[in-house]
């Protein structure tokens, strides 16, 4: 790395060299430019390459995608690196340095100075943080972080809607939207004031502003959202936008050049040839994955004509950093930060009288959920509790707990709620979650995955208060069968109103299904009271009210035998 290195930035650009480098190029205009646009996303800060939960190093992390952005600055004169958005939640690193150490920089805001990105936009993520975190990190940024439909009033957005970046004569707009289904999961305390137009008619409405009145040759949507659509679902709420609309943008307007999607951690690219006939004709569409693990690579191409400046071609590549070094500036800048996060994360807090495994948690009652079960119970004093496995491959080992297991067993930062259900709401929600399974057929129980790739399992909600079957020969809707009250072993009275212990996640989604009235509200996070209920019983055990069962049974032994590691393999948690 050149030795001349700028004490702002850390080490990681050298800009005294583009000064001489521009001066000359203004001598000897060309008329033919290629700009490179370097894209993170949903990196959920995974910045230095170590698993803190796992308790080892990793490929992967924003550390590594350093490196390979710092190698297309040098092969490069014209490179725009941004960030879509969900780097403030995620990781213990950012939990730390949101809630418990408020003073200071942000190791956030601290990195992505360093590495001078041009701009990045909100996530649902990062607004799940609260006014205090994200008002917070925003001050330290050194560039603009852009939501142009987080709206306050009619008019004025809570956050910069759009930047424009010059190289020369050629202007670029980056517009930045958020998914619009924040309020599906976020109580409106974490976004005061705040209302979320829909991406569709934000997009629309910007666009000729954009183009017109800015004079913006190239025009970029920085969109916190999907390309998979879920408003034509029976069970979406009226009253919530299209969550992933980018899709549906790029094929309605087609005078964005480039739109750099997010959310959902897939990888996509629509153009990934250079040279194709059509490729300047339609937006380039891209998704380039999360946690730090690859970067989006966009080359477009511009002619100048008698009109100004216009995309002539257009493609891009998703680069994997796995193979990468870590950047030796962006270690340094986080050694402090990361000494601080080993000390809390490897509290000890109990002991673990047996290995409590994750892996079957979905489809049999088992210690781990259960535990989340104990812990809600002893601090919400409700009828009924709720919960999800977020995981199928952490296994609590049997010996002291520290605090980076509790992590591994509840990655969120949700608080915990009581609502009020009906028995019948309740059913429904559990039959709702069910669609986490298959129909099987009986006479050929494994023609097909049992578990359904299409619905996240951190929708598949387990219940304990009552006990039930799920019989997954049966159709969605007609699955929960045999309900009872654990307590009396009386039937589920189906008018009957009940305490349900949720997370405020998931009682934002009940809310708006149902109209269910949420009661109460914890004051500290769900993984917080996992960790007072340890240190209350000091040792656990994996311990089951076996409440809950998947029938018939056969079949399910039959399945994890021959197909369960399979179609895990497949299944995204993230």
């Amino acid at each position: 790395m050149n030795k001349r290195r700028s004490k702002e930035t850390n080490g990681i650009v050298i800009p005294q060299w583009r000064r001489i480098r521009d001066y000359f190029r203004s001598l000897f205009p060309s008329r033919e430019k290629t700009l490179v646009i370097l894209y993170t996303t949903d990196v959920h800060g995974f910045i230095y390459p170590y698993d803190y939960i796992l308790g080892r190093d990793t490929q992967w992390g924003l550390a590594r995608v350093a490196t390979l952005i710092e190698a297309y600055r040098k092969r490069y004169p014209d490179v725009l690196l941004l960030d879509n958005g969900d780097f403030l939640q995620g990781s213990p690193l950012t939990y730390y340095y949101n809630f418990l150490r408020k003073r200071g920089s942000h190791p956030v805001a601290r990195v992505m100075n360093a590495l001078k990105y041009d701009a990045a936009s909100v996530g649902n993520h990062d607004i799940e943080q609260g006014p205090r975190v994200y008002n917070r990190v925003r001050r330290q940024f050194r560039f603009p972080w852009l939501s142009a439909n987080a709206k306050v009033g009619r008019k004025r957005s809570y956050f910069q809607p759009y930047t424009i970046r010059e190289f020369g004569d050629i202007r670029i707009a980056i517009l930045g939207l958020t998914t619009p289904a924040i309020p599906l999961w976020l109580n409106p305390d974490l976004y005061p004031g705040i209302h979320w137009q829909d991406m569709v008619s934000a997009a629309r409405g910007w666009l000729p502003y954009l183009k017109e009145s800015q004079r913006a040759n190239v025009v970029i949507g920085l969109f916190h959202a999907g390309i998979h659509p879920n408003a034509n679902r029976p069970d979406w709420p009226e009253d919530i936008p299209e969550e992933n609309p980018c899709l549906q943008i790029a094929e309605e307007m087609p005078g964005y050049d480039v739109i750099l999607a997010a959310h959902e951690h897939r990888l996509y690219n629509s153009h990934p040839l250079e040279g194709e006939p059509d490729n300047p004709r339609r937006p380039l569409v891209m998704m380039a994955g999360s946690h730090g693990r690859h970067l989006g690579v966009i080359f477009l191409r511009l002619k100048k004509e008698k009109t100004g400046w216009k995309v002539v071609d257009k493609w891009g590549k998703i680069e994997n950093a796995r193979r990468e070094s870590p950047h030796p500036a962006i270690v340094d800048i986080m050694r402090p930060y990361h000494q601080r996060i080993m000390r809390y994360i490897n509290s000890r807090i109990g002991y673990a009288r047996d290995t409590i495994s994750s892996r079957y948690s979905r489809l049999k009652d088992g210690g781990f959920v259960d535990l989340i079960h104990q812990t809600q119970f002893r601090f919400s004093q409700a009828d009924v509790s709720l919960a999800a496995s977020f995981t199928t491959t952490y296994v609590l080992k049997k010996g002291p707990i520290r605090i980076r297991d509790v992590y591994g067993l509840y990655k969120y930062e949700n608080y915990l709620y009581v609502v009020i259900l009906t028995g019948q709401q309740l059913i429904d929600h559990l039959e709702w979650t069910a669609q986490y399974f298959n129909t099987v057929d009986p006479e050929d129980p494994l023609a097909r995955p049992l578990i359904n790739a299409d619905f996240m399992g951190f929708n598949y909600d387990m219940a304990e208060g009552i006990t039930y079957e799920i019989d997954i020969t049966r159709p969605v809707g007609e699955r929960i069968q045999n309900v009872r009250l654990t307590a009396t072993g009386e039937p589920l009275d189906r008018q009957q109103s009940f305490r349900v212990a949720v997370n405020s996640y998931r009682a934002q989604q009940l809310r708006k299904r149902f109209r269910c009235p949420i009661v109460w509200k914890s004051n500290k996070e769900i993984r917080d009271l996992i960790v007072e209920y340890i240190k209350e019983k000091r040792e656990i055990r994996d311990k089951t009210t076996h409440n809950w069962k998947l029938v018939p049974e056969w079949i399910v032994e039959k399945y994890i035998r021959e197909r369960l590691e399979r179609d895990l393999s497949a299944i995204r948690d993230e």
